[in-house]
């Protein structure tokens, strides 16, 4: 499994927890049929496309070269000016 294929797994894994800890919503029911019926990225061709998978894969170099920062809610106001 790619470096890439491992952060997509990761970040469908924290939709899921997310999506459960808001389990009551009607909108969050139809996410979680989603993810349901999409068991992993090849079977969605928002994943295949090459156009994505390039950006995806460049974000991640990114965030291993030190490029990105986190946008903590705090940082957020700031540059908001909040």
């Amino acid at each position: 499994m790619t470096k890439s294929t491992m952060a997509l797994e990761a970040e469908k894994a924290e939709l899921a927890r997310i999506v459960l800890a808001l389990d009551d919503m009607d909108l969050v029911k139809k996410v979680k049929a989603s993810i349901k019926r999409i068991t992993t990225p090849k079977e969605d061709p928002f994943f295949t496309n090459p156009a994505n998978l390039a950006h995806f894969r460049k974000s991640v170099q990114q965030k291993e070269n030190g490029e990105v920062v986190e946008l903590t809610p705090e940082l957020q106001k700031e540059l908001l000016g909040l």
